[in-house]
């Protein structure tokens, strides 16, 4: 099974390949045996061993004026694997290309209702591994998350992962939050913006979620470019805001 497999990978059909094994083990043979040992149709077995005469791969004999065919040196097929690898090594500068056009076009997912807010929460947990960490604004105006969102399964897999957060948030929400050893929250200064507008902006893995909590509606940006951009700007603000920083 694994040498037919293998042989399948060499662009050889697998009624090509039945009759290569069958030549394997009974050479020679004509159209007539091959047919008793596969049971291929004989049409095919003629296209068959064309195919594999064109490869090098049998060759034909004459035994009692009738046409044999008999299987030739398996060195042969290092000009299949060569060609083969010849082709795959053309093969993975395309596909990388279109990887990159596709990894550049971001994805936007518009979503609708506070079902899907927590959706968002929920995907992070699920997204991020152990120990990674994600960055948030928050300009919420109400502090109380439990009145609005159903976030246990998010907690649960947040605290379990111990994934970390960076928080920029307004003054009250940073003296309304408890220290968490796995959060880092620093303020807008009072005097410069109250950042009360009730919005959640969310940098995580190759994503950039914003939350409008007025209208509870959402939409996740998918690129890793865009979420690459908006981790710089997200650091350089919170160095600003906190000096200290370890970034």
């Amino acid at each position: 099974m694994i040498t037919e497999k293998i042989l399948e990978n060499l662009w050889l059909s697998k009624r090509e390949v039945k009759v290569y094994l069958a030549l394997i083990e009974n050479s020679p043979l004509n159209i007539s045996d091959i047919n008793k040992i596969t049971w291929i149709h004989r049409v095919s077995i003629y296209q068959s061993v064309d195919s594999m005469l064109s490869k090098w791969l049998i060759t034909t004999v004459l035994k009692w004026k009738r046409k044999y065919y008999k299987w030739e040196s398996p060195d042969h097929l290092n000009t299949l694997f060569n060609e083969f690898q010849k082709h795959f090594q053309f093969l993975i500068p395309q596909l990388k290309e279109s990887f990159q056009i596709k990894e550049q076009k971001p994805i936007i997912i518009p979503l609708y209702w506070k079902k899907w807010i927590t959706f968002i929460f929920n995907d992070i947990a699920n997204t991020l591994d152990y120990n990674d960490v994600y960055y948030r604004y928050s300009s919420r105006r109400y502090f109380d998350e439990k009145t609005h969102l159903d976030l246990t399964y998010y907690k649960e897999h947040r605290d379990k992962k111990k994934i970390g957060r960076y928080v920029i948030a307004s003054e009250d929400y940073w003296n309304y939050k408890d220290k968490n050893p796995d959060r880092e929250i620093v303020k807008i200064p009072k005097d410069y913006d109250l950042f009360d507008d009730n919005v959640t902006k969310i940098i995580y893995w190759n994503k950039v979620a914003i939350i409008d909590y007025n209208s509870e509606t959402a939409f996740i940006i998918e690129s890793r470019i865009f979420s690459n951009f908006e981790k710089k700007i997200f650091k350089l603000l919170y160095k600003l805001l906190k000096p200290k920083t370890l970034f």
